[in-house]
């Protein structure tokens, strides 16, 4: 692991034998990636909004790649980010990871065969000179089914939720991905506390990728963490870095003024009385910080950063 002091001069530069020991995490990273088929993406128990975009952005990014990827969280979801619609990207527990098994003798079979009709996948037993009923079969489940493990600026394992990961995480190879000091890495980890948000590391990482092109909705959540935590590109922590990957996003569809506006139709509806949970300290601090910002002015440059159309997603 890497600290801030580690990383970073005094004046805040990153020195360029340490840029190269990040575009090395990042290669290892992605080709860890390349090679799992079944991913878990963790979070903080408590996320901030710029946390919870990132995964939901990852979860599709990767899906769009072949992946069977699954964001562990069991809790609050602002409604803020409703319009990104994350119900469909959560799922609360491990069982979802777990394989359904089909056991009965082999004596009783001759072979197996599978088809797909229509929206269902339909298996054939054979039978082996008798005919198979009921009581021939049994149903279990199997351990959960995990190729990497990736935290999402997790910085202390006390932080996470324990439904059922623990045994997970003891077996199964892990990244990590953070904007500051980790406790206690378990595997390769890359941290960069120059970088405005978890979305503009993310998006930056996953946009290197060979050939990898972000969908529209992707692209407005990564944008989104950024947008959050940046207040609208106008705090100090907005940086030439910054710029190029929401450029990158942007090009892929990503729109920060329908952003804006969902996460103002979000705020309004649950101050009428929409039903939902209260957000949490940290989204609140992320969300107060954008309003704060929309009296400060729009966003200058975002006519320079569109693109008429969507181009391969890779950061300048």
């Amino acid at each position: 692991k890497w600290s801030i002091m580690e990383i970073y001069n005094g004046d805040g530069k990153m020195p360029e034998d340490k840029k190269a020991n990040v575009g090395e995490t990042e290669k290892t990273i992605l080709e860890k990636i390349q090679a799992a088929n079944s991913i878990l993406i963790l979070m903080r128990e408590k996320p901030s909004v710029d946390e919870m975009v990132t995964a939901i952005g990852m979860e599709m990014a990767l899906d769009e790649m072949g992946k069977r990827a699954t964001i562990l969280y069991n809790g609050e979801i602002p409604g803020e980010i409703k319009f990104l619609r994350p119900e469909r990207n959560l799922a609360k527990t491990t069982e979802v990871l777990q394989d359904f098994v089909v056991s009965f003798k082999q004596e009783v079979a001759d072979h197996l065969r599978y088809d797909v009709v229509g929206d269902e996948v339909k298996i054939f037993i054979s039978p082996y000179k008798k005919k198979i009923v009921q009581e021939d079969l049994t149903f279990s489940y199997g351990e959960a089914t995990v190729d990497l493990v990736v935290k999402l600026n997790v910085r202390k394992e006390a932080e996470l939720s324990r439904a059922g990961i623990e045994q997970i995480l003891n077996r199964t190879e892990t990244v990590e991905i953070a904007t500051g000091e980790i406790e206690r890495a378990r595997g390769v980890a890359l941290v960069n506390p120059q970088a405005s948000s978890m979305a503009e590391i993310v998006a930056g990482m996953l946009g290197k990728m060979s050939g990898i092109r972000f969908r529209r909705e992707v692209a407005n959540a990564f944008l989104t963490g950024i947008v959050v935590e940046t207040e609208r590109f106008m705090n100090q922590k907005t940086t030439p870095e910054t710029m190029g990957v929401a450029q990158m996003l942007m090009q892929a569809g990503a729109n920060p003024t329908e952003i804006m506006e969902e996460i103002r139709k979000g705020k309004a509806e649950m101050s009428s009385g929409a039903k939902g949970k209260e957000p949490s300290s940290e989204m609140k601090r992320d969300l107060g910080a954008v309003k704060s910002s929309e009296t400060a002015g729009s966003l200058g440059a975002e006519k320079n950063l569109v693109a008429e159309k969507p181009v391969e997603a890779k950061v300048p």
